[in-house]
């Protein structure tokens, strides 16, 4: 019996040492780190300089005149034209032939801004103009532009002209052509203000209120943009 206790407790000893010599292991966690470089490439767009640079070509005349009409073919003409004015000034024939020549730089990328005409000179002369444009006296002036852009050589081109109130048929026409097929003292008739004018008198006024506009310029500002992209 008592060999016997000795075994067990001999087997509890044996039993109690094991136990504790398995919890002194540890899992042994090992981390190795690594390293990769990922490399790459930055890109970045050609910078073009597509500037637009205008060169005018030439000096253009831009002068127009409201005159008379020097091949103008009239028999007998009670209105008639005189070189030389009363101011000793000289009398101007009708020249309405006007344009611009120009060319700009890098033209495949060039397009315009909107093309105006705008006034110049007093304000007295500009008001006349405008009168002679709204009373049909003058025609209103236009600007078209054409343009290569192969080329980048363009040209503004002015239209003035003569109003609808000289109108003879289907054509207006110079008003020493207009006045000189009336009857000097007839009257001008129709329903207008003017209705009891003779056309002698309705020409003095008429060509009166041109003159007015004497000193009027013009002008118009070319500005090129970057074309749409397509």
């Amino acid at each position: 019996m008592r060999n016997k206790r000795k075994g067990i407790l001999m087997a509890s000893a044996i039993l109690g040492s094991a136990a504790i010599v398995s919890t002194g292991f540890a899992a042994w966690v090992i981390t190795v780190e690594d390293t990769e470089v990922a490399t790459g490439n930055i890109e970045v767009d050609k910078v073009e300089d597509n500037s637009h640079v205008i060169t005018v070509n030439g000096t253009p005349d831009l002068t127009v005149a409201f005159g008379y009409k020097a091949d103008a073919d009239v028999t007998n003409p009670w209105l008639t034209y005189s070189a030389t004015n009363s101011d000793s000034t000289a009398g101007v024939t009708e020249d309405f032939t006007t344009s611009y020549s120009f060319t700009v730089t890098n033209p495949s990328s060039c397009d315009f801004e909107t093309v105006a005409i705008t006034y110049t000179g007093t304000e007295n002369a500009k008001t006349a103009f405008q009168s002679a444009i709204t009373n049909k006296y003058i025609a209103t002036p236009t600007v078209s532009l054409d343009f290569n852009d192969d080329t980048g050589v363009g040209s503004l081109i002015f239209t003035f002209g003569w109003g609808d109130y000289f109108k003879v048929g289907t054509e207006n026409v110079n008003p020493y052509v207009f006045f000189n097929s009336k009857t000097a003292t007839d009257l001008v008739g129709g329903d207008g203000a003017n209705k009891n004018n003779t056309w002698a008198a309705e020409a003095v006024a008429v060509l009166g209120a041109i003159e007015d506009a004497k000193g009027v310029g013009f002008q118009v500002t070319l500005q090129t943009k970057a074309k749409a992209s397509s």
